[in-house]
C-alpha cells in the first residue's frame, strides 16, 4: 500500500466516499425539507476531506491526491447549476 497500513488506507478511502455521498446528498435535497440538514453535513465533510488531505501530504505521500481529486469534485458539484443546459 505504498508504506501506510491496511487501517490507514481503509480510514482515507471511507472518508472519500462519505464526501462524495455528501456532496449527492446536498444536490439532491435542494429545495426539499432536509436540504439545510445535509447542507452543514456537506460542509462538515468538505472540512474533513480538506483536512485528510493535508494531513495525508505528511502521512501518506502516494494518497493525497485521492483526497484532493474527491475535494475538487465535491466542490465543483456543490457550484454547478445542474438545473440549466450547458
Amino acid at each position: 500500500m505504498g508504506g501506510i497500513s491496511f487501517t490507514q488506507f481503509g480510514i482515507i478511502a471511507l472518508v472519500q466516499v462519505l464526501g462524495l455521498v455528501g456532496t449527492a446528498l446536498a444536490r439532491l435535497t435542494e429545495g426539499r425539507r432536509w436540504q439545510a440538514a445535509c447542507q452543514r453535513l456537506f460542509l462538515g465533510l468538505l472540512f474533513l476531506v480538506g483536512f485528510t488531505t493535508i494531513v495525508s501530504l505528511g502521512s501518506a505521500p502516494q494518497q493525497w491526491i485521492m483526497s484532493a481529486t474527491t475535494f475538487s469534485v465535491m466542490v465543483v458539484a456543490s457550484v454547478f447549476d445542474f438545473s440549466r443546459p450547458i
